[in-house]
């Protein structure tokens, strides 16, 4: 699974950035083409008999011309100015980033209440050689993952500016739906500058789920707002509790996800009750490039849409997972023929 990684001692940045990812040298300043250089004592123009000191020929009529249409620029420049507040509310609309906000009522709807016919359609089968999806990884003979006390929970681990991210969320997002109700879901999207830039996704941070089956814990550790000139490119967002780190460094290791460093939390881990976990995201970000968040989420209803069957393809196998850790409910969705699919192919039952 391709992820962002973050280094080891606690700092959870993500991975170095590629050249173009930092920060741009600041242009020099360039003096003006003519600017007249110091004059020495004795080398400056002596001005001409009658004339004061300092002023030359047609002094008075030029500098009046120039006052008239100094003033005719200094109008422009208020009407333009007037213009741009009435336009845009006072407000400078970002060029380094996408604003997170509040999510549509059409794009959570959509999201929310896919059709099952959509999931037992595609199950796991898509077209891999163009689309490939990669499992999460069983784990075996570990306790039920409990945070703050509630047991089985699901922990997310990412944060806004890693695209990885902003593909698994989608996948996340529907299968979550299933089991409970979302509320304050919001959309932004990826790093303008990272792989993958400007992937439209969801956000958690600030949501709220409610379930009767699972808890779910999510941390955006980052926003997608660069942060130049300090040790982390984007800055801090959501703080992870003692427990949320302590699980998330232990379960995204090599012991438990083959060719993962030690140290390292690729972004997004996700641990689905510790019967599954997913680390990095399940598929290529690059085929949601260029869509919106209205189309994304207005193709999941449609089953043969290439990138709906990535995302629910996906989806199926988290809720697969999680009718693993929350003893199959409720069953019209953990007995289902994709969740079933799901299930057969991780080998839960």
């Amino acid at each position: 699974m391709a992820a962002d990684q973050t280094p080891p001692a606690g700092g959870n940045t993500p991975k170095p950035t590629s050249a173009k990812e930092k920060s741009k040298a600041q242009s020099r300043s360039i003096p003006a083409k003519g600017a007249p250089k110091a004059g020495s004592a004795t080398g400056g123009n002596k001005p001409r008999p009658g004339q004061k000191p300092g002023a030359a020929p047609g002094s008075t009529r030029n500098t009046g011309t120039l006052i008239a249409w100094g003033a005719v620029v200094v109008v422009v420049i208020v009407i333009a100015v007037i213009i741009v507040v009435a336009t845009t509310g006072g407000k400078s609309t970002p060029t380094t980033y996408t604003p997170t906000t509040s999510a549509p009522a059409s794009i959570v709807t959509d999201v929310t209440s896919v059709p099952t016919s959509v999931y037992n359609t595609v199950g796991v089968k898509y077209p891999a050689s163009a689309n490939p999806v990669t499992p999460p990884v069983v784990v075996k003979n570990q306790p039920p993952l409990t945070i703050k006390g509630k047991s089985p929970a699901m922990l997310y681990y990412g944060a806004e500016y890693c695209p990885y991210c902003a593909a698994e969320r989608w996948a996340m997002a529907t299968s979550l739906a299933r089991f409970g109700t979302f509320s304050g879901l919001k959309i932004t999207a990826s790093s303008h500058t990272d792989v993958y830039p400007i992937t439209n996704t969801l956000s958690f941070a600030g949501a709220t789920f409610t379930s009767s089956y699972l808890s779910f814990f999510a941390v955006e550790r980052y926003t997608n707002i660069p942060n130049p000139g300090q040790p982390q490119p984007y800055t801090s967002l959501d703080t992870p509790t003692k427990e949320e780190q302590a699980a998330a460094e232990k379960y995204s290791g090599p012991t438990y996800i083959p060719g993962a460093q030690a140290g390292g939390i690729s972004f997004p881990f996700v641990d689905i009750g510790n019967k599954a976990l997913i680390s990095g995201a399940s598929f290529n970000p690059g085929i949601l490039g260029g869509l919106t968040w209205g189309e994304i989420a207005g193709n999941l209803k449609d089953a043969s849409n290439p990138v709906t069957q990535a995302i629910i393809a996906t989806s199926n196998y988290i809720s697969a997972s999680i009718c693993a850790s929350d003893g199959g409910q409720p069953s019209t969705v953990c007995t289902s023929s994709g969740v079933q699919a799901a299930a057969k192919a991780l080998k839960l039952s």
